[in-house]
């Protein structure tokens, strides 16, 4: 009986995080303040294992999205590059 409880609060929660009614923030506050045993809580980190899983295959699988990422993380570095070697600003001209 418990876990049918559990399993209806784990869909009003992602109802009400879908629906904007609920930041996905607060239920994790929330979650943190309840006993790790809390079988909300564990469904929820255990959602995250596979999400990140998930996310971890797409990129070992997809050569496109690889190449996306190091595009964007090249004119990422790039552009830290040049903040870093651009002249500062001197109170010369003051």
């Amino acid at each position: 009986m418990g876990s049918d409880r559990d399993h209806a609060a784990g869909n009003v929660a992602a109802l009400s995080i879908g629906a904007g009614r609920i930041k996905p923030s607060t239920i994790l506050r929330r979650l943190a303040t309840y006993s790790r045993k809390n079988k909300l809580d564990f469904a929820f980190r255990e959602l995250g294992r596979v999400v990140r899983t998930v996310s971890l295959l797409d990129y070992i699988s997809d050569i496109e999205l690889r190449r996306t990422i190091q595009a964007a993380t090249n004119k990422f570095c790039r552009a830290g590059r040049e903040r870093e070697n651009a002249p500062k600003p001197t109170s010369e001209g003051q």
